[in-house]
């Protein structure tokens, strides 16, 4: 019997408050462990088995409403 031997990739999304993209990707790299991974099964606790990719668009996640005049 032969053996196979798959990837897999976790996805989902990470909230950085920072004063710039850089500053956020140092945060997250530095104290991954502090921070907890969006899902589409929910929320779990962020280690260093997530591979931090490129900076996700927010408008895919929030919409604002604007105010009426």
């Amino acid at each position: 019997m032969n053996n196979y031997v798959f990837t897999v990739t976790q996805t989902g999304t990470i909230d950085v408050e920072a004063n710039s993209e850089e500053e956020a990707r140092s945060k997250l790299e530095q104290n991954i462990g502090h921070f907890y991974v969006v899902t589409n099964n929910g929320e779990q606790p962020a280690d260093d088995s997530w591979e931090i990719g490129d900076l996700d668009e927010m408008d895919d996640y929030y919409y604002v409403k604007e105010e009426e005049v």
